[in-house]
This record gives C-alpha cells, structure tokens and sequence, in this order.
C-alpha cells in the first residue's frame, strides 16, 4: 500500500527464524532468474528483540536488539553477477533450546502457556562450525575460487564463531565484517547489515565475491555465494 505496487506484485512473508532474509535472497534470486519479467524485488528483513526479550534471560536481553534491513535486486545485462550457488544443512539437536512464545505455538494458542517472552538454553554454538567448514569448502571447491578471493558478511549471533571461521579458513580481518559490538544480534538481517557497513567503509565493492552465512534457531544453517 505505501509503495504504491501494481496489483500484480507478488506479496509475501516468510519465516526462517534468523536465517529468513537470506534464504529469500537465494529464492527470489532463483526465481528472478527464470522469471525476467521480475525486473526488481525488495526484500525486507525486520527483528524486535526488545519487545519479546525477558530481563532475566541474560542471552537474548543483553545480547539482543532491534533492527531492520530492506534491499532491492534488480535485473541486469552484466554476464555473471548476482546469485551463484547455495547449500543448507539441518539438524534439529537444538530445536528446543530457543522458544518463542517461551512453551510452544500449541500451548500458546491453547491459551493454557506464556505467550510472553523468549526463552533461551545455553548450547555449545560451536556444533555449527564443522558444517560450516564443509558448506563453504564445497560452495568454494565448485567454482574454483579460493577462502581469500571472498568476503564475508555472516550471522553477528557470536564473535567467536567469527574468529573462528576466520582462523580455519586464514582470512583478514576485512574479509570477514563485523557489527555485532555495534549494534547487538539484530537476527534475519545482521549478514546484510553486514554487508550495508561492508560497503560504506570500501572492505565490500562491485565485483567481489561475497558469502552470505546464517544460523536459524533448531538449527539450520544457510550459505548463499554471491557476486555484488
């Protein structure tokens, strides 16, 4: 309605957890591709952590925050730009250890549980970095390009998952951006604000290869290889 869209647009929501906004980067990227009549899309990625974030959960209140990402994609001439390739992996070790609303959709609906808040369990967050290892090995193996011929705009969740990454694969401090001391997890769209500080401080520019990483709560892990 604010935007003014034709009554042909295609409207809709959808929910990966944290990894939402980057998995419909990758389906409207794919789709566009086979769909050239799609000359723009905007993708919108939005989190409200402040309004569901309990005083006592020291996870979600003191790491936690509110923000919103919105970005077009648009047709283009140029040969080889845009999505190039994606790889997900599933494992549901940790489907229990972050609810919202805190005992489950069933109960909540039922009216018989807390609709309220968050609820976090601790977990080791370093069970995702092995998959990680092997997604972005694989991604990279397939189009020949080596861990420093990219940069990467990741999930802010965890530091140390950064640090991480970046010491199995031997990359730069700039190839590797980070906001998370600056603006706490702000979830769906931290890799793309990543990205937005990426490229207003000169570390992201056209033509660069860029590796889009996110963890949805359960967990699902979602790469997405790029080219800005």
């Amino acid at each position: 309605d604010h935007l003014k869209g034709k009554c042909e647009t295609a409207v809709y929501d959808l929910n990966g957890n944290c990894a939402g906004m980057t998995i419909a980067l990758e389906q409207v990227s794919q789709y566009m591709k086979v769909n050239k009549r799609i000359q723009k899309a905007l993708i919108v990625g939005s989190d409200l952590f402040s309004l569901i974030a309990h005083e006592d959960d020291p996870l979600a209140y003191g790491c936690f925050g509110d923000g919103a990402v919105a970005m077009i994609i648009e047709q283009t001439e140029e040969e080889n730009v845009g999505y190039v390739d994606s790889l997900y992996h599933t494992n549901t070790v940790f489907a229990e250890t972050m609810m919202f609303p805190a005992e489950g959709f069933t109960k909540g609906i039922r009216e018989t549980g807390d609709l309220k808040n968050l609820i976090t369990i601790p977990i080791d967050g370093n069970a995702v970095l092995e998959p990680t290892y092997e997604m972005f090995e694989t991604l990279l193996k397939r189009h020949n390009l080596k861990p420093s011929d990219v940069k990467y705009c990741l999930s802010q969740f965890a530091l140390n998952s950064l640090e991480n990454i970046k010491q199995h694969f031997n990359l730069s401090k700039e190839q590797v951006i980070y906001v998370g001391d600056k603006y706490g997890y702000i979830g769906t769209s931290s890799p793309f604000l990543a990205l937005h500080e990426g490229i207003n401080k000169g570390q992201i520019t056209r033509g660069d290869y860029l590796m889009f990483w996110t963890i949805g709560t359960g967990y699902q892990l979602t790469a997405l290889l790029y080219k800005y």
